[in-house]
């Protein structure tokens, strides 16, 4: 994994043999064992198949209602452009079957373990060599091949566990434990890192996965009464899982993964708004946000702020951009004297907001970073020479300083980094 997150793209070859140089051992001791971590990696889909380049991006989504059309005429440039679509989308799903597929000489690997059926034998013609010819073909095929990290999926798993997290912090161990069931048991069927909700399951499933997880994993505490769990899960204000009807397992269920994320970007709002506003200035914002949309001098009234002090904050949220103003014109002419205005919050506006400026703290930490170095460059230097004691009796105040900064920066760097990836990835 980690020769591939330096190198960006290699075959099998080059991955063997950039990993066994990295463990300081021969290549062909170390390819047996190498070999069956790389074909764990692949079952597990964190490594995947590089596209060609010739592979088209991927389809930017369209909704179903806005996808109705007539078929083009025929001749005519819009039926080029539509048999062009066409041949990308059979390319697109010519990748999709091939993402995974192992190596034949990994699929007899994995025979070997157990790790699935082995395929039944053609028979060949005798009395000719046409049996090697496709074999040597294929082989010359697979040395060709590049694999590549397949981020997705960590995108996903991440995912998966801010949501068991979120859950946990909201209603409670026992209903993060059932998440965590839920989603261990549907992460094979989801096919995009960002689908809203997961595959429905039954609850005689849901049990079967608890079992499963509580034999694997000895820190795993499940609840006894799973249906219970689940009928309160449904029934929550947030809604981290659905009932989606009856099934031959009994009750059906869905995580809303969408919704847990989307409740997790409020709260990390919220958290900066305080910081920055204050509590009267998340008073005025979860206000907006419950109503949707109210006039300056409702908003003083509810939230039970002097006038003054209301519109002070207001125009400070408005200019950090976390709220916007409506203009609401009574006539035609628009005339401010016959206009009504109203706050509202648009909750993604806002964390597009917060999104940008979480990239913006991030640089400046790493420019923050690339400054300490570039100070303390004399000293690392010596350090790395091998002159660390003598460095450490002359500058050991300076050197202990030094590491302090780099601690504090790494850390916030680290907090940013799992922030972004709230706003961003999920």
């Amino acid at each position: 994994m980690k020769m591939l997150l330096e190198q960006g793209r290699l075959n099998l070859d080059q991955v063997i043999a950039a990993a066994a140089q990295n463990l300081e051992q021969p290549v062909e001791e170390a390819r047996e064992l190498l070999q069956r971590h790389f074909l764990g990696l692949v079952q597990k889909r964190y490594i995947e198949r590089a596209p060609g380049c010739h592979e088209p991006p991927p389809v930017p989504f369209q909704h179903r209602k806005g996808n109705r059309k007539s078929a083009p005429k025929p001749g005519t440039a819009e039926e080029a452009r539509h048999q062009a679509q066409q041949a990308k989308a059979l390319a697109r799903a010519e990748y999709e079957k091939e993402r995974f597929k192992l190596p034949s000489s990994l699929m007899q690997a994995a025979r070997d373990d157990g790790a699935g059926p082995e395929p039944p034998k053609k028979k060949h013609r005798m009395g000719g060599s046409t049996a090697t010819g496709p074999v040597k073909e294929e082989d010359d095929k697979e040395k060709v091949v590049l694999w590549r990290v397949n981020r997705d999926e960590f995108n996903k798993r991440l995912r998966h566990a801010a949501c068991i997290d979120m859950v946990q912090q909201k209603n409670g161990p026992d209903a993060a434990a059932i998440l965590r069931a839920m989603l261990h048991a549907t992460q094979s069927y989801e096919t995009e890192s960002k689908a809203p909700q997961s595959k429905s399951v039954s609850q005689d499933e849901v049990i079967s996965f608890v079992r499963e997880l509580e034999a694997i994993d000895p820190d795993y505490h499940p609840p006894d009464a799973v249906a219970d769990v689940l009928r309160e899960l449904s029934d929550d204000a947030l809604q981290p899982v659905s009932y989606t009807g009856e099934g031959p397992g009994g009750s059906t269920y869905c995580v809303n993964m969408a919704a847990i994320i989307r409740h997790k970007r409020l709260l990390e709002t919220d958290a900066v708004i305080r910081q920055r506003f204050g509590v009267h200035g998340l008073r005025l914002f979860r206000l907006l946000y419950l109503h949707r949309q109210l006039e300056q001098k409702q908003i003083a009234e509810q939230a039970m702020l002097p006038p003054k002090d209301a519109k002070e904050l207001l125009y400070r949220l408005y200019r950090a951009g976390f709220v916007s103003l409506q203009d609401v014109p009574r006539t035609t002419d628009h005339a401010p004297s016959r206009t009504l205005y109203t706050w509202r919050v648009e909750i993604d506006a806002a964390a597009d907001k917060l999104a940008s400026e979480l990239y913006k703290a991030a640089l400046n930490v790493c420019l923050r970073l690339d400054f300490e170095y570039q100070r303390q460059k004399d000293i690392l230097e010596l350090v790395n020479k091998g002159m660390a004691q003598a460095v450490q009796r002359t500058h050991g105040k300076q050197l202990q300083k030094f590491q302090q900064t780099l601690i504090h920066l790494d850390s916030a760097l680290l907090r940013l980094d799992s922030q972004i990836a709230v706003f961003n990835d999920f």
